[in-house]
């Protein structure tokens, strides 16, 4: 026997949580595109804010996916753990390090201009850029071992 969960308010709700991932990403690739296109934003501060951009972008990818997933299994009423929970999971983890990390590298630059004005090195956008790459490196490593080691159990009635 199993229990049906019809609940009239699942499909407006997941609707509403359809537009805020969706509004997320429009005014991020606004942005981008505003910072990649104008010569005067190809500075190491705005460097730094495009890769926030991007990590923006990302993460609120990912959130549409996962929302636009629960929409469909609560349009079809599919109350089973489906394959990609586990990786969705991951993904959302290394979405959400990037942003946060992409936050930290801003305050560390802010931080290395005032502190060390003189160390012009560390205020370099090759520095920067190595910075952002290791970021997004440790980012991925930082959730990997929850793709093996996750033991979830899915409650459906929860």
């Amino acid at each position: 026997m199993q229990l049906v969960i019809n609940q009239s308010w699942f499909i407006p709700v997941d609707i509403i949580n359809i537009l805020s991932p969706t509004l997320a990403i429009l005014l991020s690739v606004v942005f981008i595109s505003l910072i990649i296109f104008e010569k005067t934003c190809h500075t190491v501060p705005m460097i730094l804010v495009l890769n926030s951009l991007v990590a923006q972008l990302f993460t609120a990818s990912v959130l549409l996916w996962i929302v636009i997933s629960t929409f469909i299994n609560d349009l079809y009423q599919r109350y089973y753990r489906y394959s990609y929970c586990t990786f969705q999971g991951y993904i959302s983890y290394v979405a959400v390090a990037g942003l946060f990390y992409s936050y930290f590298l801003q305050a560390i630059y802010r931080y290395l201009i005032v502190v060390y004005p003189t160390q012009l090195v560390w205020q370099s956008s090759k520095f920067q850029c190595f910075l952002i790459i290791g970021k997004w490196i440790v980012s991925f490593l930082y959730a990997f071992p929850q793709l093996f080691t996750v033991n979830s159990v899915y409650e459906r009635n929860e």
